[in-house]
């Protein structure tokens, strides 16, 4: 990992903390016992997102994360990999990406909260579907929509196969 990408990756987290990704799958051959050993909770050749093996915005067993994770570079650092962007460029989408999770957390607190072990994503969903059609809720689904949006632009990549 260039040191770009390091600076950047523990600045960020959220590959790994419930807001990009919901879940990640283990590629063939990687032991299930094993990274459960490690602390992932494992299920069907899958761990959820948010991580457990997340401290912070650093990964607790990085040496021996999974492949996926291993293999996982998001657009920002692909973009100042190739010099399309810079370091500050980048730092300011993640800053502006985690002003709009927070504006989500501060909505989802209203809306009654709900469970901080599920992914960003699955959290907003379950509320959408409790809360009455109001104000909050329109503000909840816009925010959400907006956030993935960004996401699906400036983070995500085509899915590993």
């Amino acid at each position: 990992m260039s040191t770009a990408a390091a600076r950047l990756c523990v600045e960020c987290g959220m590959c790994c903390n419930g807001v990009m990704f919901s879940i990640v799958k283990l590629q063939p051959g990687e032991s299930a016992k094993a990274l459960g050993a490690l602390g992932l909770k494992v299920k069907r050749g899958t761990f959820a997102q948010p991580c457990t093996a997340l401290e912070g915005l650093r990964c607790s067993i990085y040496a021996q994360r999974p492949t996926r994770c291993r293999l996982f570079e998001c657009q920002q650092l692909k973009r100042v990999a190739e010099g399309t962007i810079t370091e500050a460029t980048a730092l300011a989408a993640i800053r502006e990406a985690h002003r709009r999770v927070a504006e989500l957390e501060a909505l989802l607190e209203k809306a009654g909260g709900s469970n901080p072990r599920k992914s960003l994503f699955h959290r907003c969903i379950t509320v959408l579907a409790e809360l009455p059609t109001s104000e909050l809720r329109e503000d909840l689904a816009k925010a959400m929509e907006s956030l993935e949006a960004m996401l699906d632009a400036d983070f995500r990549v085509a899915q590993l196969a």
